[in-house]
């Protein structure tokens, strides 16, 4: 056994345990016995580069009872509401015989993804975007088919990282304890068992060396056989998805009526073919529930295909209008997302193995998403510069099946869209839909939108999902006229038939052992050293989820927590402000080495805090650092307005006076480096003026000195205090507990100093502003010239930013003081974010408050070149003079400045 995993020669030891299909769920037995120091052989007939199975394509959904995100949101789960679902979707209609163990499954399986489950997988490694989706949304009926509420998780990473946290332990374990020997292109073909019917290994055919990529169909020639024996046999080899051949072959018509539809998509690869189930049952093993399936009915076939007749699932948000192949509208509540086995029985009844959706291009780039790793590479590849282009200009994977997907027809007239729906349906041998017919049916469901209440049922649905804050901001878009062109263009969708999960299979009681044939109920009589897992085994118990499934449906959109929404919102913001900074700057109008330049600096701090609070809220605590970075461009983001309110006023007072207070001039010129040195030489602050040389240089009292010393000490300690806070709680149990009690309060009290200097210094500028514009109109005044109230418009934007920015320094002490409201209280975070009541309070009181500020801060550049500075107004004494020609000279003209 290599490093790499390739297959070994070697012959495993007598005790070894044969795992037989390396998929998941064998991964997952592998895992757990290995920790247990026991030896395991993983048999597949497939190559190392398939380890892992079909779920290495999947989106890696989980559903997970009363989580930590659910909680986050809002979401009032509970273990009794979960079971009601469950149960009442099952539909369990032979607790006597067939679905007697797939119920105490049901039962054990709810009781861990309540209490257990979440752990396990934060154990291993296993870490959850954000937003919480809602499946299968049910049938209408309270007591009925469906989800209450959202209740499941994607893995970040999807099904690739669901593989590599239980794969990596298991090749681990292979090359450093040689616990694991690996036969790869080694096909099981039946199970060896001793005179009393004990299952002691198994024999089958070597299959030729293969070097196709994942997923892709490989070789069954025969190059040998083999013979492996063990002390049990665990058989893990998924489903009947792969093998349309068989799917055909176990449709239950009786069940869903009319007759085997004749063309399906295959949402898994060729390999989950269904062989495990017949080999079990040749050894005496009982199938159950052989009726029971579960296949999607919202398939595409892939433009870009990966194995035969490769389909890709649509998952659906609820808008799109869902019509039969005859063009009549599906019933209530066959709505997308809603009751996937209900409608594939509509659909079977029609005699036509297609659908239409027909929406618009709002509706497909909020709405859509694709299921599977490879259609989802912002969450697989865990980029969120991935995550910001999704939620800036809709889901990529989506916009190539618009271009070049076979299902797809777009058009800007509904005529154009009918006839190449109708063009399509010619493929199929299926019938021509009238323009008028649908005219009808998506003007009466567009009419009922001309109140807020309806009596279309779709129309209460999707009222109901933006009920759900997170279906609302990421999922669900606004309900509009399907027909209004400025939503378009209209987009009509072939839906096809996808094969997917085998929902009924090997019986097998709590402990995974497999029910011998013909001995139901409790008997407790099992095949000896014969266990299943995974879909061959119904997901357990042959038939955990009964009827219906509810934990395989995973809303696939990528939203973001409320902290990456806000970031999102003010990234835009401010990148709208950067982009007016950039036009100043490029034209001249604007110069660096100017009141400018700080402006730019406080934008450029608030698009990488923002940017990294997206981040923060794609990854959560799996980077703390990210929080870290959050908070300190936070802060330095506030400590560069202040900065930039003392800049403007000098500029104020230096081009309308002559010279500043605040920030006495230097006579004769000075390099930029020399008046930087100055605002920093504490010598300075010596009163008076002690010679001819130092009236040269400048050297008299500048309060701008003990301002810049002030602030760099205030927010020296408020980022000392954020550091010792960074480690005092800890959020590794999802609730954050207080490990340090010293550090925290600590830091608390420093954040607290620091935003109270901050504050003050806020205030003191807003005084000096006041006594400018006092000084201002004097002059004037006493030049008989009469100005506004507020001198200039100038000083008005300054009078203008006062209340944003108090509001933004009372709001600091607050967060530093009041525990609720800090960053680091343990009520103020779940164990993936900020909770969106507190991010809220954030955005409104301070980046909103920071943003405003910015935005009239830059308005004075076209007050500035309207009004001017007002220095006519307020004299033209030889010193005003001066010091505009200076200004002309290093600016270019005041009005450019």
């Amino acid at each position: 056994m290599t490093s790499n995993g390739e297959a070994s020669t070697a012959t495993p030891p007598a005790d070894t345990v044969l795992i037989v299909g390396g998929g998941l769920a064998g991964l997952v037995a592998a895992f757990e016995l290995t920790k247990a120091g026991k030896h395991v052989t993983i048999i597949d007939q497939e190559h190392e580069a398939s380890l892992g199975g079909q779920a290495w394509w999947s989106l890696g959904g989980i559903f997970l009872v009363d989580s930590p995100q659910q909680r986050r949101l809002g979401i009032k789960d509970s273990f009794d509401i979960a079971k009601r679902d469950w149960f009442n979707s099952a539909q369990f209609d032979d607790l006597e015989d067939e679905d007697f163990w797939g119920s105490k499954w049901a039962e054990a399986y709810l009781e861990f993804a309540h209490k257990n489950m979440y752990q396990y997988l934060k154990d291993v490694g296993v870490g959850f975007v954000p937003q919480v989706g809602w499946a299968e949304r049910g049938s209408g009926q309270a007591g009925g088919h469906g989800n209450s509420l959202p209740r499941f998780h994607i893995t970040y990473g999807t099904g690739e990282e669901i593989v590599r946290v239980f794969r990596d332990p298991v090749l681990k374990a292979a090359k450093e304890k040689n616990l694991v020997t690996f036969k790869y292109r080694h096909q099981v073909d039946s199970l060896l068992q001793n005179a009393s019917g004990r299952v002691i290994g198994v024999k089958g055919t070597i299959l030729e060396p293969t070097e196709v990529k994942r997923g892709q169909a490989s070789s069954r020639k025969s190059i040998g056989e083999f013979t492996l024996q063990g002390r049990a046999v665990l058989i893990s080899t998924g489903g009947i998805g792969g093998n349309l051949e068989l799917v055909k072959e176990m449709w239950p018509v009786e069940k869903l009526g009319g007759k085997v539809p004749e063309h399906f998509v295959l949402g898994v690869p060729a390999h989950v073919d269904g062989r495990g189930l017949k080999i079990a049952e040749q050894a005496g093993a009982r199938l159950v529930n052989k009726d029971r399936f579960w296949h999607y009915t919202e398939g595409l076939a892939n433009w870009n295909s990966i194995w035969p007749k490769h389909g890709i699932r649509v998952i659906p948000g609820p808008s799109s209008l869902w019509l039969d192949a005859t063009g009549k509208r599906l019933p209530p509540p066959l709505f997308p997302g809603c009751d996937t086995l209900a409608t594939l029985k509509y659909i079977c009844s029609t005699g036509y193995d297609y659908t239409w959706f027909i929406l618009d291009k709002s509706i497909v780039l909020k709405e859509f998403a694709l299921s599977g790793s490879e259609q989802n590479p912002d969450i697989t590849q865990k980029s969120v510069w991935l995550v910001l282009q999704r939620l800036l200009y809709g889901p990529e994977p989506v916009k190539k099946f618009m271009e070049h997907g076979d299902d797809f027809v777009v058009a800007d007239h509904l005529t154009d869209l009918v006839n190449g729906m109708n063009a399509k349906a010619k493929q199929r041998n299926g019938p021509q839909l009238k323009y008028e017919d649908i005219y009808k049916i998506i003007e009466d469901r567009d009419i009922q939108l001309k109140n807020k209440y309806s009596k279309d049922a779709q129309l209460m649905l999707i009222n109901n999902a933006r009920a759900y804050w997170g279906d609302r901001l990421t999922r669900v878009v606004k309900p509009h006229a399907i027909l209004d062109p400025a939503y378009g263009p209209l987009i009509a969708i072939r839906m096809n038939l996808l094969t997917r999960k085998t929902l009924g299979g090997i019986q097998t009681d709590l402990q995974s052992r497999v029910i011998q044939s013909g001995k139901g109920k409790g008997s407790g009589e099992v095949v000896e050293g014969l266990y299943a897992a995974g879909e061959v085994a119904g997901f357990g118990g042959g038939g955990v989820m009964g009827h219906n499934a509810l934990e395989g449906i995973i809303d696939n959109n990528m939203g973001l927590n409320a902290l990456g929404i806000a970031s999102v919102v003010f990234l835009v913001l401010y990148a709208i402000l950067f982009g007016l900074l950039v036009i100043g700057f490029s034209t001249g109008h604007m110069k660096f080495k100017s009141r400018w330049s700080l402006v730019l600096f406080h934008v450029l701090l608030r698009l990488a805090a923002q940017s990294v609070g997206i981040a923060f809220a794609v990854v959560g605590y799996k980077d703390i650092g990210l929080l870290i970075a959050y908070l300190v461009l936070g802060a330095e983001g506030y400590f560069s307005l202040v900065l930039c309110t003392a800049r403007y006023l000098i500029s104020f007072q230096t081009h309308a006076f002559g010279d500043s207070w605040i920030e006495p001039k230097s006579k004769g010129k000075q390099p930029f480096s020399e008046r930087f040195k100055r605002n920093f030489n504490l010598g300075i602050l010596r009163r008076g003026r002690q010679s001819s040389d130092s009236q040269e240089s400048g050297a008299g009292r500048t309060p701008i000195v003990v301002i810049h010393y002030i602030l760099i000490g205030a927010n020296t300690i408020i980022i000392v205090g954020g550091s010792l806070l960074a480690g005092s709680v800890d959020y590794s149990n999802g609730n954050g507990d207080l490990v340090d009690a010293s550090k925290y309060n600590t830091g608390r009290a420093m954040r607290t100093a620091g935003a109270a200097i901050f504050l003050a210094i806020n205030l003191v500028l807003i005084a000096c502003v006041f006594a400018t514009t006092k000084q201002y109109r004097e002059k004037a005044a006493s030049r008989g010239i009469r100005t506004p109230f507020f001198g200039h418009p100038f000083l008005l934007v300054l009078v203008a930013i006062s209340p944003f920015l108090v509001i933004r320094g009372i709001f600091g002490i607050l967060q530093a003081c009041v525990e609720s409201l800090g960053y680091y209280s343990p009520e103020t975070y779940s164990s993936d974010g900020l909770r969106p009541d507190f991010v809220v309070k954030e955005a409104v009181l301070v980046i909103a408050m920071e943003w405003t500020t910015c935005a009239l801060l830059v308005l004075t550049w076209p007050i500035v070149r309207s009004h001017g500075w007002g220095a006519d107004q307020v004299g033209s004494d030889d010193k005003v003079k001066h010091s505009q020609e200076d200004l002309h000279k290093s600016e270019h003209g005041h009005s450019q400045s």
